[in-house]
């Protein structure tokens, strides 16, 4: 598996995100412009890291621009401020590995902040603040299933994640979620969600997009609901 972490002025989280993420054959930074120690951060790590300069501005042209390099079968993304739970890589390519059908694997997701007004606006499905989400941090993808949905669009400034996942729904790729949290998503008053909030519009945006390219296809996919294999664990 090769993980590919975007990151911009990551100094403080970027070590204890690389450390999280256990022994991938692979993993790449993509620096997105940092002007903090970011790079000397990756340095002192101990994980063994591919640092690559972005091309373009944004996490989505970061993310698209690591995919772009991997070689391995498998391919998960993580934000440079998150974490994955323990065991999580071992679990996810233990369950892809006997189940062929599996295109995309995705787990649970749980929030964290030291800010609890932050996490106010959200609706958990338990007090573990978790919730299965349409979350790139929470994905394993089988990297020829991710090329064939396509880059992820830059040009979104919110939902880039969700426009992903139901493009490839849309396309009759097989994702199964599971209920196991596979990341820790800590959100604080610089993160990208909470300075530029999405809006109505955005979501929208993304749904009608999506009608119409089932209208053009014909494909009727399954439902988030009727993907879910209580068996992955």
């Amino acid at each position: 598996m090769t993980v590919v972490v975007p990151a911009h002025n990551a100094e403080r989280t970027i070590a204890s995100t690389l450390c999280s993420l256990g022994n991938p054959e692979r993993i790449i930074v993509i620096n997105d412009r940092s002007i903090d120690d970011t790079l000397g951060e990756i340095k002192r790590c101990d994980a063994t890291v591919e640092v690559i300069d972005s091309a373009r501005p944004g996490p989505g042209a970061a993310r698209n621009q690591g995919a772009e390099r991997v070689q391995t079968p498998y391919l998960a993304f993580c934000d440079a401020d998150d974490q994955w739970i323990p065991g999580r890589l071992e679990s996810d390519l233990e369950a892809l590995n006997h189940r062929d059908d599996i295109e995309i694997l995705l787990g649970s997701t749980r929030y964290e902040s030291a800010d609890e007004r932050l996490l106010d606006d959200h609706v958990f499905r338990d007090d573990r603040h978790s919730q299965i989400i349409a979350h790139f941090g929470a994905a394993t993808i089988r990297t020829a299933a991710f090329h064939r949905v396509g880059p992820i669009r830059e040009d979104r400034a919110n939902f880039e994640d969700l426009e992903w996942f139901m493009r490839a729904r849309d396309l009759g790729v097989r994702l199964v979620t599971h209920d196991r949290i596979v990341q820790r998503y800590v959100m604080h008053a610089s993160s990208t969600s909470h300075l530029n909030p999405a809006q109505p519009k955005d979501l929208l945006e993304v749904l009608a997009e999506s009608v119409r390219r089932r209208e053009i296809t014909g494909i009727q996919p399954m439902s988030l609901q009727e993907s879910v294999d209580r068996d992955i664990r």
